[in-house]
């Protein structure tokens, strides 16, 4: 069974506190779109990881279909919100595709292409890439959940990418959204102004 986690417990500092999760797009919320991106991919199984703005980012958010996980020490960063699910999630998961919530343009496809390049190469990391750039979401294979659950906090899930190099798997998409970060009122303003 493939899962999705969305990471949504940061404090949004550089958007001025507000929720990035709450923010609009294309007339939904980030949070939203992201995940009708997953269920129309096939993925069912979904969590949502909150951490300072959890109630409001419910309240906004409601019938999503997915299971919120509440990360009590989101400051230490991304990678304690990965392990809080890691820590909850059944043994049959087998992989994991791993997605910010600052990155709300992602392609149905995208999410597809890892899904089935997981399959077909049995890799325990698959990364989509968009003119020769990483970037998000990554699927991450059961092979390597204890290395997240080992990983530094200081370097997150990137030392695990590291030490998986030479096994890993990347996939050329035609999805600029897989790089698109959506951070700051400049980069919201940008993004939301082409896709209102």
């Amino acid at each position: 069974m493939i899962a999705a986690i969305i990471l949504a417990a940061g404090e949004s500092k550089r958007m001025n506190d507000s929720p990035k999760a709450n923010l609009l797009i294309r007339g939904k919320t980030f949070l939203t779109a992201i995940v009708e991106v997953m269920h129309s991919a096939g993925i069912n199984r979904i969590y949502v990881v909150l951490g300072k703005d959890a109630e409001s980012i419910k309240g906004k958010n409601p019938n999503l279909g997915v299971t919120y996980v509440i990360n009590k020490e989101y400051q230490k960063g991304q990678l304690s919100s990965i392990q809080a699910v890691l820590e909850v999630i059944p043994k049959t998961i087998d992989s994991l595709i791993i997605h910010l919530v600052d990155h709300p343009l992602i392609n149905v496809s995208t999410v597809q292409a890892l899904i089935k390049a997981r399959r077909a190469e049995k890799a325990p990391i698959v990364i989509p890439t968009y003119c020769k750039k990483r970037g998000h979401p990554v699927l991450f294979g059961s092979e390597v959940f204890k290395q997240l659950m080992e990983a530094p906090m200081d370097v997150g899930a990137r030392a695990v990418v590291r030490d998986n190099r030479d096994v890993l798997y990347e996939i050329e998409t035609e999805d600029a959204g897989i790089v698109v970060n959506i951070n700051t009122p400049e980069d919201y303003a940008r993004w939301c102004n082409k896709n209102t």
